[in-house]
């Protein structure tokens, strides 16, 4: 495969990049980002394929999405070479394509990832019973259906290889005909940032009225707050990323781009180069924050999969007696710590109730005889599409 340079990319603009001074900066910081992004998908990529056996749709998205930062992890080594290198790229056309091409699958597959795994909560705590109607088999299609529509969208930059400034060879800042990349900017802009970014504040919103249109016990014993919180901690996770590593970058990469269109055969192409080079180091610094978002996903996993957490329980060392009884337990037990401490379990704001109504008495009577034995308690099986069983749903995910 041949690629070639433009011949007038650099005459006809009269607009050549600066070489930006933090190159060293940038390169510290991939470095970072290689490290926790490999070690922690890595061990995600290997706990649901050879650990967790569940095949669900949330194993399915958990799968796919450490794939896809996996696979530009794997191409960070080349970046930051070329960043220690003050920006020289010395690996030749085919790798420098390659680099923006997996770079602009992989973002785009993270995003529409995170959105599926929004969509399945809202599906599993909204929806119940359509969640669980062949959710695996359907997850499958549609991680096949992005991976293919993110591989098409970002093949353009398969047809570009390196730019020359002076007599140094770069790769950081492809001179794909600048009007086409500002179009394919835009409706990335669109359909890779705004519309994900639309389903995933809608599916939050959507449970959260949820759990407060639900009946008033819906989520008040220990086990519903639970949920709530990971619910919650996911959400943010989630909407955090965005703000942080995804709309930053997109907002100033379009602006960048449309100065860089306008240097292009303009009167006052000079106006606009010099604000373009002066944006330089922010794109530099944001395309690290976009980077980055592949260091937290393993986070997004352990409040979205059970399982997972549990692998990772595993996996830490325990203290012995560092473990917290969970009360509940410990006074059907017959624990005495609980049983004969009254003013002990009034400290614990969230199962002092739990403590109270659970100690044990004549005969079942009033809210005690609503509180089945431990045995059958963990026998019973969601029936209903109440709050409490919406939160049932999802800490099993």
């Amino acid at each position: 495969m041949t690629m070639g340079t433009p011949t007038n990319a650099r005459n006809a603009s009269h607009c050549s990049v600066d070489h930006d001074d933090s190159s060293h900066v940038y390169a510290a910081v991939l470095i970072i980002v290689a490290v926790l992004g490999l070690s922690g998908n890595s061990v995600a990529l290997f706990a649901f394929i050879f650990r967790l056996k569940k095949r669900n749709a949330a194993r399915c998205y958990c799968i796919n999405l450490a794939l896809a930062d996996l696979l530009y992890m794997l191409t960070l080594p080349l970046r930051v070479a070329t960043h220690l290198q003050g920006g020289r790229w010395p690996f030749g056309d085919v790798a420098c394509a390659l680099v923006f091409y997996v770079f602009f699958m992989s973002l785009y597959s993270s995003i529409f990832f995170l959105t599926a795994i929004s969509v399945n909560r809202y599906l599993a705590v909204v929806r119940p019973i359509q969640q669980w109607q062949d959710g695996s088999r359907r997850a499958k299609m549609l991680c096949s259906g992005i991976w293919a529509f993110t591989a098409v969208c970002a093949s353009p930059y398969l047809l570009k290889g390196t730019d020359t400034i002076g007599k140094d060879a770069v790769c950081l800042d492809p001179q794909v005909d600048s009007t086409l990349r500002f179009v394919m900017s835009n409706v990335s802009f669109v359909l890779g940032l705004i519309f994900p970014l639309v389903i995933i504040v809608f599916c939050y919103m959507s449970i959260l009225r949820r759990f407060n249109l639900g009946p008033a016990d819906g989520g008040s014993n220990a086990r519903g707050r639970r949920g709530r919180e990971k619910i919650k901690a996911l959400a943010v996770i989630i909407i955090v990323l965005f703000m942080t590593c995804f709309v930053p970058y997109h907002v100033v990469r379009t602006v960048y781009l449309y100065l860089r269109m306008r240097a292009n055969g303009q009167s006052d192409a000079g106006w606009y180069c010099q604000q373009a080079n002066q944006m330089k180091p922010l794109m530099g610094a944001l395309i690290c924050f976009a980077a980055g978002h592949g260091c937290f996903d393993p986070v997004v996993y352990f409040f979205y999969s059970r399982h997972f957490r549990s692998f990772l329980g595993r996996m830490l060392p325990r203290r012995r007696g560092a473990v917290a009884r969970d009360p509940r337990a410990a006074t059907v037990r017959g624990d005495a710590t609980f049983t004969n401490s009254r003013a002990a379990a009034s400290h614990d704001n969230a199962d002092s109730a739990a403590v109270q109504d659970l100690k044990p008495r004549g005969g079942p009577s009033g809210e005690d005889a609503a509180v089945p034995p431990r045995g059958k308690r963990d026998q019973l099986q969601i029936t209903d599409n109440s709050p409490s069983n919406s939160f049932q749903s999802f800490t099993d995910s």
